[in-house]
């Protein structure tokens, strides 16, 4: 239930703060992951892992091979 809940409240955060900015790019926090989708430094997660964006089908899919098989 505490998943639930944590899921939940990010949701929320990411709504709001979307419905807040006007759903502009730009203004977005600039730590969020789109900003760095199409250039800039190489993502990685908070512990430092590769995010790798590949296109899949003509679909851009966003994954860690670390954590993902």
């Amino acid at each position: 239930k505490s998943q639930l809940n944590d899921i939940y409240h990010a949701m929320e955060f990411v709504i709001t703060t979307a419905v807040s900015v006007g759903a502009e790019k730009a203004l977005f926090p600039a730590d969020w992951l789109f900003h760095l989708r199409w250039r800039g430094p190489p993502a990685k997660t908070v512990d430092g892992l590769l995010v790798r964006f590949d296109k899949v089908a003509g679909r851009t899919t966003v994954w860690v091979p670390e954590l993902q098989s």
